[in-house]
């Protein structure tokens, strides 16, 4: 029986190029990380826009696998589940895109997120597009195993402190619309330089903002300028009419010059919005926030009228210095700690304090039994009862 050159070539196997073997091997790379990304995001997810973007990724990460599959193997159904798979994900990407906060919170906004110089809002970002919440609890998961300081259990109680924080902040239409500061967090992630230029501002809905008021600026600590400390901060900016500004500086590496920049432009979004008493202005740090805190009051420390510092990292270098006694030598400083935080010991916090005496400040040291690095969370009525107390003691605002 003769066998027809067609014949022959339907019954050889097809050996695949090697810039298949390339592009098969690459695809499966990707489905792999975007099969990572969908589990932990399945797995940590409370919104149903994480849930979404979680199933995205999923699409996204097979429909190359697919594809790449049907040109090897020329298979149909290879190629038509690819092509289900990229509408599947084009499809859950307009939602997400449709979802997306606008940045548009409107005149008299409790909150309010300034974007000055070169900085712009991003709602398509990946930072945006996915909620704030679920981008948390998913890098509290990562931390977890990466970090030798943070533990499982300490992941687990955050991420429970920090859903239910965001149950309520998700509740209040006004601390949606602003969207998210974690756009700035992955551009130094991906090694670019942070930039400053991006400010949350809260009014209490009770100031007469014609008036000027008193002005927190708050520097937070090291993963990002997160609203979840706005939330928190709003407790004590409610009961006493200040106002806050929160200047981001991506991861919170802060340093000198870029920590006096970010203060000026806290300062220049807050007057956009509410008239600010120029002798009223404060600065808290959270955390890597206390460096900023430290480094500002050894420059601006007279513009200052009391320093804020919670769970904090210090510049003693700074706190020692000529120029921070001469700025700071008689400022009020409240210093408040978890007594069980392993990652910013007691005992480091205790020699911060001592240096600020020395430099003729006037520490006030609160611990808070049973507190880890995390208490702004985790102790919350605590932390706002102590700051609306000190701040009163010091005259420092009154009922709005």
């Amino acid at each position: 029986m003769r066998i027809t050159q067609a014949e022959n070539r339907q019954r050889a196997p097809h050996v695949p190029s090697p810039l298949a073997l390339l592009c098969w091997l690459a695809a499966c790379g990707l489905a792999v990380g975007a099969g990572l990304g969908f589990l932990l995001l399945v797995m940590v997810a409370v919104t149903s826009a994480g849930r979404l973007a979680a199933c995205a990724v999923l699409a996204a990460g097979a429909a190359p696998v697919l594809l790449t599959q049907a040109w090897v193997e020329r298979g149909r159904r290879w190629l038509q589940g690819g092509v289900v798979c990229v509408v599947v994900s084009l499809g859950l990407t307009g939602e997400l895109v449709r979802r997306a906060p606008r940045g548009d919170e409107g005149p008299g906004a409790k909150l309010s997120s300034a974007h000055l110089g070169s900085v712009h809002f991003r709602r398509y970002s990946p930072g945006n597009l996915v909620p704030e919440v679920d981008q948390l609890l998913a890098c509290f998961t990562v931390m977890a195993l990466v970090d030798p300081l943070f533990t499982w259990r300490q992941s687990v109680e955050l991420k429970e402190w920090t859903a239910q924080l965001y149950a309520e902040l998700d509740q209040d239409p006004e601390f949606a619309r602003p969207g998210s500061a974690m756009p700035l967090v992955y551009d130094e992630l991906l090694g670019w330089s942070p930039s400053i230029g991006h400010c949350f501002v809260y009014v209490p809905p009770g100031v007469d903002r014609a008036k000027p008021a008193p002005l927190l600026v708050f520097f937070h600590g090291s993963g990002g300028n997160f609203k979840g400390y706005l939330r928190v901060l709003a407790g004590v900016a409610d009961r006493l009419g200040i106002v806050v500004a929160a200047p981001s500086y991506g991861m919170g590496n802060w340093q000198l010059p870029e920590t006096e920049e970010a203060f000026e432009t806290a300062l220049r979004a807050a007057g956009r919005v509410a008239s600010i008493a120029p002798d009223s202005i404060h600065a808290a740090g959270l955390s890597n926030g206390g460096l900023g805190v430290s480094q500002l009051a050894s420059v601006r420390g007279a513009a200052l009228r009391s320093l804020v510092l919670i769970s904090p990292v210090l510049d003693l270098e700074r706190l020692r210095s000529p120029d921070f006694g001469r700025q700071c030598g008689d400022r009020p400083v409240l210093v408040m700690t978890g007594q069980e935080d392993d990652r910013i010991p007691l005992a480091y916090v205790e020699r911060g304090v001592a240096e600020l005496a020395a430099a003729g400040a006037i520490p006030t040291l609160v611990v808070v039994p049973g507190a880890n690095h995390f208490l702004l969370f985790s102790h919350r009525e605590r932390a706002v009862a102590t700051l609306v107390d000190w701040f009163a003691r010091y005259g420092v605002g009154g009922p709005p």
